[in-house]
C-alpha cells in the first residue's frame, strides 16, 4: 500500500487536469475530471466547486446525454468527500430519468464504496430495482397481449456528447387504426461505464 506513490499520481493528474482545463475553460468533463482529482486528493471545496462549475456549463436541462454525465459526476465528489446525503439526493434523480447510472454500476463501482453501508442507498437500490421490475414485468404483459400491427413511420437517432450513448426517437402508427405514438430510448453501452 503505497500512499505516498499514489498521492503523487494523483498530483501529476491534477497538474495534466488544469493544464487541460485551461486550454479549454469552458469544457465541462476537464472540468469534471479536476473536480474527481480534487476528490481523490481531499480538496473537497474545490472539488465541489469544479463539479458544480462542470453542471452549469452543461446542465442536464439543455443537454439530455451530456447533462447527466455531469449531474454523475457531481455526486461521485459528493460521495468521495464525504457528502453521502448529496450524493445520495442527485443519485435518486439520476435513477429516476434517462442517465448512464445504473443500480449494477452503483454497485460496483468503487466512487460508490463510501455510500454502501448506509441506509438510505440501500434502500434506494431496492427502490429502484422493484420500480423497475414492475416496469418490465407490465411492459412483457402488454407485449404478450398486444394484437395491434405497429410500423415505424419515422426514426430518429442522436448521438449524444459521450459516443457510446445516443437517442432514438420512433414514431409507430398502428396499421388498422392509424393512432400513433412516439417512443424515445437512451441507449448505453457497457463502454460507457466508469469503472
Amino acid at each position: 500500500n503505497d500512499e505516498a506513490g499514489a498521492r503523487e499520481a494523483l498530483l501529476i493528474s491534477k497538474a495534466h487536469a488544469e493544464k487541460m482545463l485551461s486550454e479549454a475553460p469552458d469544457d465541462p468533463p476537464r472540468h469534471a475530471r479536476l473536480s474527481q482529482m480534487l476528490a481523490l486528493l481531499g480538496e473537497k471545496e474545490a472539488a465541489i466547486a469544479e463539479a458544480k462549475k462542470a453542471t452549469e456549463l452543461l446542465p442536464e436541462s439543455v443537454d439530455s446525454f451530456g447533462g447527466p454525465d455531469m449531474t454523475q459526476n457531481l455526486a461521485e465528489v459528493y460521495a468521495l468527500v464525504g457528502e453521502s446525503d448529496k450524493a445520495i439526493d442527485l443519485l435518486s434523480g439520476l435513477l429516476s430519468r434517462p442517465s448512464p447510472v445504473t443500480v449494477a454500476i452503483l454497485k460496483i463501482n468503487p466512487f460508490w464504496d463510501s455510500l454502501r453501508e448506509n441506509p438510505r442507498f440501500v434502500d434506494l437500490l431496492k427502490k429502484t430495482v422493484a420500480r423497475l421490475s414492475a416496469r418490465f414485468a407490465l411492459a412483457l404483459s402488454l407485449v404478450g397481449s398486444a394484437r395491434a400491427d405497429w410500423t415505424v413511420t419515422a426514426s430518429q437517432i442522436e448521438r449524444g456528447t459521450v459516443a457510446s450513448v445516443e437517442h432514438r426517437r420512433s414514431m409507430l402508427t398502428e396499421g388498422e387504426t392509424g393512432e400513433r405514438a412516439t417512443v424515445d430510448l437512451a441507449l448505453f453501452s457497457s463502454k460507457s461505464a466508469t469503472l
